[in-house]
């Protein structure tokens, strides 16, 4: 069995606590994940739990179990082709969202210590309660976090959730921790209402094509996403190569592979593809110098 070791994660969670942007790459990092997996199935063989067999090393560290752990549950593969597994996008929601709730039982250890009998060492999420986690959901639910320094958007609190809700099942499952602290989580599903319309309508659409009209660059990535409904990265993503001539109709497409690994097929109308010339044209431009 290879050796396998979160040490170094395990140590920067802890000094990095104030800045959690700078532990994000190190647990986005699937170096180790086979490693890890390999180490798992030697568990299951002899019918042990989980990452049983942790060194003194590594249990030195401030829950560097439960950093492996969260690392696990990210990288954990679902399906048996590649490209149905979560996206990198997909992963960095993730790590963030546990981030975000781990910095929180971080900074509540002291009280944790005090409000908790018995309290475990080396260790926060075996020692958290139904009702800590009530009360993270009470605070992310009304601290000024999100957009502008207001509380965070009801779509945002229900992807936090979910995720969260999500991670706590797991971690029970795998007996991990002894309380189903998932079941705590109240429902955050959103009405009708609380959905967000985010589509531009014509007018909206022509106001921002005419204020950039002069601006070739912007002009031409706006027109490129109003004329194909492409999201901003698919268009960052693309380049010529993954335009064609269609023998059929004369035009130029453009094609790719979108959100969900679904692939996609874009007719480029003749005035969108000089944008697109001229796009491209600049952007070398720019790079000359």
């Amino acid at each position: 069995m290879q050796d396998f070791s979160l040490v170094h994660i395990g140590t920067a969670v802890r000094e990095r606590k104030e800045n959690f942007n700078k532990i994000v790459p190190l647990m986005l990092n699937s170096t180790y994940y086979d490693a890890l997996e390999e180490r798992n199935e030697h568990h299951q063989r002899k019918n042990e739990k989980m990452f049983n067999d942790f060194t003194d090393e590594e249990m030195m560290y401030y829950d560097v179990l439960l950093c492996t752990m969260m690392y696990y549950y990210v990288h954990q593969r679902k399906h048996i082709r590649k490209n149905r597994e979560r996206k990198e996008n997909t992963k960095t929601e993730y790590v963030r969202i546990l981030l975000q709730f781990y910095q929180y039982a971080v900074e509540s250890e002291s009280f944790l210590r005090q409000d908790v009998d018995y309290y475990i060492e080396e260790t926060i999420f075996k020692n958290l309660r139904p009702w800590h986690i009530r009360n993270y959901q009470t605070y992310l639910s009304t601290a000024l976090l999100g957009k502008g320094g207001k509380p965070y958007s009801p779509a945002t609190l229900d992807a936090k959730m979910t995720i969260l809700k999500s991670f706590m099942k797991w971690l029970y499952e795998t007996k991990y921790i002894q309380y189903p602290l998932h079941k705590e989580i109240l429902s955050t599903s959103l009405s009708e209402q609380e959905i967000p319309n985010r589509d531009l309508y014509y007018h909206e659409v022509k106001q921002l094509l005419d204020y950039y009209k002069d601006h070739p660059i912007n002009y031409g990535l706006l027109t490129m996403l109003a004329m194909t409904g492409l999201r901003v990265q698919e268009i960052a993503k693309a380049s010529w190569g993954d335009v064609y001539l269609d023998s059929l109709s004369g035009h130029y497409r453009l094609r790719g592979i979108g959100k969900g690994g679904k692939k996609f097929d874009k007719l480029l109308h003749p005035s969108l593809y000089m944008s697109a010339s001229l796009l491209l044209e600049k952007d070398a431009m720019l790079l000359q110098h």
